[in-house]
């Protein structure tokens, strides 16, 4: 395979030279550097005569006209929420009592894994080598969603949401101690079951503030640092659940999670956008990270967070697409023009960043923010092989002046060439490695049909049931 090969080439756990154009170090991008991958991991990565030294006996592959990137990382994904997502046009914030919860609860196990499947593959034809999911409660549900991530070849942090609550929203008064202790030991079960998917990280969740009792939020995330795994929680997104937060416990969302003590590097809040400077310090304080969902706050919510504020402060945080936009490098340049428009044109700010940030925030420090950082998110030695092979000679990014930026601003998924997970090919050309695409979308897309028209959602002008079927 010495010299320019094909892709389809390279067989299942098979170590190899890379030898792009340019390789994109955590450092900046480097020409004539190439990188071994030997047992799904970087091995060594530098100048190209050294790696060759050190590796005599692997097969190279010569990308020639190709860009070698890391892996973007979604902070933020909802599996089972394609079947409807382009439904929630025009739909007012909140849109998860009217639209999600009827869609989950419609879904039968095969279609929980027949959307997870289709959301993975969205996902990695967008550049997501590693997606981090907002939680699944349904027990029945989880395993098939498990099947679906290891069938299509993403590393995935799989998150199970736990709920104490057997009615309506919490109140101020104490919880049910034997509740908590109950959803506390299935987690606990949950988080040390064995599984044959090295790329499947376990972890816990509560949905928000109104879905838990604070005991056990509290309880979770000293599981979830117990474990070392993330906990994640939606915080701070919209107006209706800060006001509720002030209404029943006198506190703002992040001043409840800092008072339980449920803050600290192993939690990543979802949105934070509707912060207030004094919960902005106790995010910097406990190291706790944020998932900034730009695509979100523009289609659905109330306010963009202040991302910028973030990385000023130290505060740890990636970028999540919510469940709406499945291609990274457009999440990158909607990270970007969202700070630039409502934070920085009023103060003349012409920067709002720059690319390097919005490229960290969609790759290491993402996969930082979700206690990734030593797996994942950078082409460096040690970590996971986990890398985009990207063309770089389109009319639309030439002539090539400042990479980052281009990355951010002019590229997208037309010039993503190959996907690699642990080293091992898992889309080339937007078609995926080992499964038949167009067999499973025959299915997977009548199954969404179905959901769609037999869940009973709330739409704002629109009714599922009507939906023309072509």
């Amino acid at each position: 395979m010495n010299g320019t090969g094909s892709f389809d080439s390279l067989t299942a756990g098979q170590d190899w030279i890379a030898t792009p154009d340019v390789l994109l170090s955590p450092d900046g991008p480097r020409h004539r550097w190439s990188a071994s991958i030997v047992g799904g991991t970087f091995s060594t990565v530098g100048p190209t005569e050294r790696v060759r030294e050190q590796h005599p006996g692997l097969d190279e592959m010569d990308l020639t006209g190709q860009l070698m990137m890391p892996g973007f990382v979604d902070t933020h994904q909802h599996l089972t929420q394609v079947f409807a997502k382009v439904l929630i046009g025009a739909q007012p914030a909140q849109i998860w009592k009217r639209m999600w919860l009827p869609l989950y609860g419609a879904m039968d196990p095969h279609d929980a894994y027949l959307a997870a499947k289709w959301t993975a593959l969205e996902s990695l034809r967008g550049g997501f080598t590693t997606i981090v999911t907002a939680g699944e409660r349904d027990p029945l549900k989880v395993e098939p969603i498990e099947q679906a991530i290891g069938e299509s070849g993403v590393r995935c942090v799989m998150a199970h949401d736990f709920s104490d609550l057997a009615g309506g929203p919490p109140s101020a008064e104490p919880a049910d101690p034997e509740a908590v202790r109950e959803c506390v030991r299935q987690a606990g079960d949950y988080l040390s079951r064995p599984s044959q998917n090295s790329r499947l990280i376990r972890a816990v969740t509560c949905a928000s503030h109104q879905s838990a009792s604070l005991e056990l939020i509290a309880a979770l995330s000293r599981l979830s640092a117990e474990a070392s795994v993330v906990f994640q929680i939606h915080s701070n997104e919209h107006t209706p659940e800060v006001e509720w937060c002030l209404d029943t416990y006198g506190r703002r969302p992040i001043e409840l999670l800092h008072d339980i003590g449920a803050l600290g590097p192993q939690a990543l809040l979802a949105h934070a956008t509707l912060v207030s400077s004094t919960e902005v310090g106790l995010l910097q304080d406990s190291g706790t990270g944020v998932s900034y969902n730009p695509v979100a706050s523009a289609w659905k919510g109330n306010a963009v967070a202040p991302a910028l504020e973030y990385a000023n402060r130290g505060i740890p945080f990636g970028l999540g697409t919510d469940a709406t936009r499945n291609d990274g490098f457009r999440l990158m340049d909607a990270a970007e023009t969202a700070q630039r428009l409502t934070f920085g044109m009023r103060t003349i700010d012409w920067s709002s960043g720059d690319g390097r940030l919005w490229l960290h925030a969609a790759t290491r420090n993402g996969a930082a923010a979700a206690c990734l950082g030593e797996v994942t998110g950078s082409i460096a030695e040690g970590l996971r092989a986990d890398f985009l092979v990207v063309g770089c000679e389109e009319p639309e990014v030439l002539p090539s002046w400042d990479l980052e930026w281009e990355l951010v601003r002019h590229y997208d998924r037309t010039n993503l060439r190959a996907v690699f997970v642990d080293g091992e090919a898992t889309v080339i050309d937007g078609r995926p490695v080992g499964w038949d695409l167009d067999r499973f979308m025959d299915e997977a897309v009548e199954a969404g049909r179905r959901a769609a028209r037999n869940a009973d959602m709330t739409l704002i002008g629109r009714d599922p049931r009507g939906l023309d079927p072509a």
